[in-house]
């Protein structure tokens, strides 16, 4: 072994086995971790199997290490010393003949990663975590400060279960009395989600919620609908007809004054339905129809008069007069009684809306406005046959654009609009059971936010009051590592094992600690660890794996400072992220009073052996300054 340390703190080793073949013995540098390169049979691998089997049997009774399995084929014995200056720190000898292996006690809690450990922790168990652990760490002598913060989560354990029960005994009795107002039966689902917990989770409100006061009225409403209420009806298409063309003809043209004496015109326009029937009875006729009498000159010349009128220009064109103002008379009347039943329908219609909420918003159109436009185009017309009944021989112009179709339609699209919500408000009345379902959801769901903020200040106070406790249990775990109290190991494993996969595998592979396991894109590996895993992540994770139970070497919390870590060629089958990615964990990894970490400034770096016959990794280690430059050796 090459060598240029001569500091008395430098750590040395003595290595014999092969016979006389191979001999060793070398310094290291004085620095706390150092790198030996080796090539093929040159003895690295007889460093580190003697370095794993310092530990011996773990229980009385277990089979202890065969140093046929850690001297060579061609040695009987073999013997590996080390010392720190010029003081032995730690022996271990192999009798292959006798089947002895000898131990001195060390200073140092020797940790070595190899293919035997590997092997034996992974490999063989395919590559399954081993979680059963029950060893635990005593974290140093009794600390008055946690005393002191356990009594003060104690106190705020005991305020907080006084806050939570009165906020509980609060929530269900608004929930008892939602409940009774609502007739809401319990098997609701969303009755039954109504939780405390759930309420205090609740986010903003996106939708305008009445209040449960608001929700207990409408529901009231609603159960007060009578079984066979007064339902709104719905109309008819308006058709009515208006002969316009007839109308301007009978206005435009212009009529000769009738022959016949003024006072025989005028008896006739007095009663004119009584003359006109009377003619028509009489006919040709020389009898009265009434009294059968014969009728004289002077009767049958006044009868004359009368048919002779009916018979004239004039008459006619009054006649066509009576007829148009009738059809007008007529439209007026069918409006006036759809303005009736309309009203009706809206009276019938808000009365029953008000117990829907569904529906409270909604309103019947009314075509007032349309109704108008008619009656004021009837009026015009009427006041044009006005005219032309004053003065036949007139021609009176009737504007091109008349006409009663457009405001007939509009009146006709508020009956089909009006329609269409009847018949749903009709249908809700008809199936309020599903308007009452509505009602109780909503009722639930207000209830939840109005709980949340009538009792705000309460809620914040029982979030202030958790956010003590969980402070306070963080600062007990921290005490608890320089208490008298024993920490279990299981979760120090866990806790550094999880940091180190995280690093090294950036959230690809995850552990997970409930059921100490390691999991692919937070998922189960359906093939197992052992078919999942490339060559290269198993040799990563057992890594990991092996940083973590260092833990398992430590009885108390002092014993980490002696912790001395042996890694004998960690990158096999490992492509350059992975060898990286180890590199970085040797290089940043500390001892953080009873944690064992990455990335930590300002605390110790363990005590470090590196093994390997890779170039690619010396080189790695080197450029990366894994190990000081001083701190790199080669065994020849």
């Amino acid at each position: 072994m090459n060598t240029t340390a001569n500091d008395d703190a430098c750590l040395s080793i003595k290595a014999k086995h092969i016979g006389p073949i191979m001999e060793l013995e070398g310094k290291l540098s004085p620095k706390g971790q150092n790198l030996l390169f080796a090539t093929s049979g040159t003895g690295k691998s007889f460093i580190s199997r003697a370095l794993r089997a310092l530990d011996g049997p773990i229980e009385e009774g277990e089979k202890d290490i065969d140093p046929a399995d850690v001297v060579s084929e061609e040695s009987s014995d073999g013997a590996l010393s080390l010392l720190e200056g010029t003081a032995e720190i730690t022996k271990i000898a192999f009798d292959k003949t006798f089947g002895l292996i000898t131990r001195s006690p060390s200073q140092y809690i020797f940790h070595v990663f190899s293919s035997d450990y590997v092997g034996t922790e992974l490999a063989s168990r395919s590559y399954v975590l081993d979680g059963d652990i029950d060893h635990q760490i005593i974290l140093g002598k009794e600390n008055l400060e946690l005393q002191d913060k356990e009594d003060d989560l104690a106190k705020v354990d005991g305020e907080l279960d006084e806050a939570v029960r009165a906020l509980r005994r609060a929530f269900q009795k608004g929930k008892d009395k939602l409940q009774s107002d609502l007739s809401i039966r319990a098997n609701l689902q969303d009755f039954r989600g109504l939780e405390l917990d759930r309420c205090r989770a609740l986010g903003s409100l996106t939708e305008k919620l009445p209040s449960s006061a608001a929700i207990v009225e409408q529901f009231n409403a609603l159960k007060a609908v009578p079984t066979d209420p007064d339902k709104p009806t719905s109309s008819a298409a308006l058709s009515v007809q208006l002969d316009v063309d007839a109308a301007r003809s009978l206005l435009e043209r212009k009529i000769d004054q009738s022959t016949i004496a003024a006072e025989v015109k005028a008896k006739i326009e007095a009663d004119r339905e009584f003359f006109e029937r009377g003619v028509k009875l009489v006919g040709d006729d020389e009898e009265c129809p009434f009294c059968t009498q014969k009728l004289d000159v002077d009767a049958k010349a006044v009868i004359d008069a009368y048919v002779a009128y009916f018979a004239d220009a004039e008459a006619k064109a009054r006649t066509s007069i009576r007829r148009m103002k009738s059809q007008t008379a007529a439209i007026r009347e069918e409006l006036s009684r759809r303005e009736a039943s309309l009203n009706q329908s809206i009276i019938r219609y808000d009365a029953l809306k008000a117990a829907f909420p569904s529906l409270s918003a909604t309103a019947l159109d009314t075509d007032e406005a349309h109704r108008d436009a008619i009656v004021n185009l009837l009026d015009e017309l009427d006041a044009l046959l006005d005219g032309k009944a004053d003065d036949l021989t007139r021609s009176i112009k009737l504007r091109e654009d008349f006409g009663i179709e457009a405001p007939q339609t509009k009146i006709n699209d508020v009956i089909e609009t009006n329609r269409a919500r009847i018949e749903k408000l009709n249908s809700t009345v008809d199936n309020s059971t599903n308007e009452r379902l509505a009602l109780q959801r909503r009722g639930c769901l207000a209830f939840g936010y109005g709980f949340r903020d009538d009792n705000k200040a309460a809620l914040e106070e029982l979030t202030t009051k958790e956010a003590q406790r969980g402070a306070l249990s963080d600062e007990i775990e921290a005490l608890k590592k320089s208490s008298g109290d024993k920490v279990e190991a299981r979760e120090k494993v866990a806790d550094t094992l999880e940091e180190l996969i995280n690093f090294a595998f950036h959230g690809r592979y995850s552990f997970d600690r409930e059921n100490f396991s390691v999991k692919r894109d937070k998922k189960d590996m359906v093939r197992g660890s052992d078919r999942t895993l490339s060559d290269g992540e198993k040799t990563v994770l057992a890594f990991c794996y092996y940083v973590a139970q260092s833990h398992l070497k430590i009885d108390e919390v002092g014993d980490y400072r002696k912790l001395y870590l042996i890694v004998d060629d960690p990158v096999s089958s490992v492509s350059f992220d992975y060898v990286y990615c180890i590199c970085q964990i040797l290089k940043t990894l500390r001892i953080d009073g009873g944690d064992i970490r990455i990335n930590t400034n300002g605390t110790v770096r363990p005590k470090l052996l590196i093994l390997t016959h890779h170039d690619f990794f010396y080189n790695v280690v080197l450029n990366n300054n894994v190990v000081q430059k001083s701190a790199l050796f080669q065994l020849v």
